[in-house]
């Protein structure tokens, strides 16, 4: 009874006859429009592996891209891991000694350019300083004088290699993912500042302790950075410019004379021009002639000034 039944193709096909000698339209062949369907199905397969081809191809760019953004983060990241752990003695007491147990010889023969190491706690801050041998040399170099956009920690040429200046200013970039000196702004916070109250800068048979003061916005070139001055009174009037300019409340002001070393870096949001600075008093520095800084002004003022 079922194969007596006309299939509903057959009822379609007909129906659809019908209709097209009525209208007067050419008739409509089932079978023919089938076959076109299939001829057109291996097109249709050929215009999706396109399709998939071009979007693997764009996703393969995407991720060329993002490789060639991050990847002078990634080498920078690993090259300084390495560098920290030949110099970890695996003694924490190393770092109480004058030069904070790092092995200097080493370090020289890296780069002559290595004059210190800036260790901030509380903070990623933990890297050899380089003293430029020309303006901003080190602004997109590291530590091996390689090419890479993060740069090094620096200063600029003028700077005493023994850092005995009444005012050291030391660079680094502000990172998003907080390596050179992007952990910096951590200062910003008033908790943060009152409870992390030492930079440690360690120097060959030499470490100088430090302690934040001063943490505010400022433009570049301008006053903040002044490194010479021609009398004491001078010098007072930066240190006390310096301490109204401040986000914080130290409690503690530069005494007359005190050396000052000054950590900068870019803004947050500020513009291309404004700089971020922590200014730190130099409390101590152990493992040297006493003679050979003036932590008391006189023999650091710039002479013939």
């Amino acid at each position: 009874q079922r194969a007596r039944q006309p299939h509903l193709c057959g009822y379609l096909a007909v129906a659809a006859r019908v209709r097209c000698q009525l209208s007067g339209s050419p008739a409509f062949d089932l079978a023919a429009a089938r076959n076109r369907e299939r001829r057109s199905m291996p097109g249709r397969k050929k215009e999706t592996g396109i399709l998939f081809a071009a979007l693997m191809l764009a996703a393969g760019a995407c991720a060329m891209l993002a490789a060639r953004e991050y990847l002078p983060y990634w080498t920078n990241q690993f090259h300084t891991w390495v560098l920290r752990r030949e110099q970890d003695t695996g003694q924490e007491e190393g770092k109480e000694d004058a030069g904070g147990g790092k092995d200097w010889d080493k370090l020289h023969k890296i780069n002559g350019d290595i004059i210190a190491w800036i260790e901030v706690p509380g903070t990623k801050i933990d890297y050899p300083v380089m003293r430029c041998p020309s303006s901003g040399y080190y602004l997109h170099r590291d530590f091996k004088k390689r090419r890479n956009v993060l740069g090094s920690i620096f200063v600029q040429p003028e700077i005493p290699k023994g850092l005995s200046g009444q005012h050291t200013v030391i660079y680094g970039h502000n990172m998003r993912d907080k390596q050179m000196f992007g952990s910096l702004h951590y200062f910003e916070s008033k908790e943060f500042f009152e409870e992390h109250r030492d930079v440690y800068i360690y120097l060959p048979g030499e470490t100088i302790r430090a302690v934040p003061y001063s943490v505010y916005d400022c433009r570049d070139a301008t006053d903040t950075y002044r490194i010479e001055f021609g009398s004491g009174e001078e010098w007072q009037q930066w240190q006390e410019m310096t301490v109204e300019k401040s986000y914080h409340d130290a409690g503690e002001n530069p005494e007359p004379g005190s050396q000052v070393v000054t950590l900068s870096t870019c803004s947050n949001g500020r513009g291309r021009k404004s700089r971020f600075v922590v200014n730190c008093i130099v409390r101590e520095r152990s493992g040297i002639d006493a003679e050979s800084v003036d932590l008391h002004g006189e023999a650091c003022v710039r002479p013939g000034t």
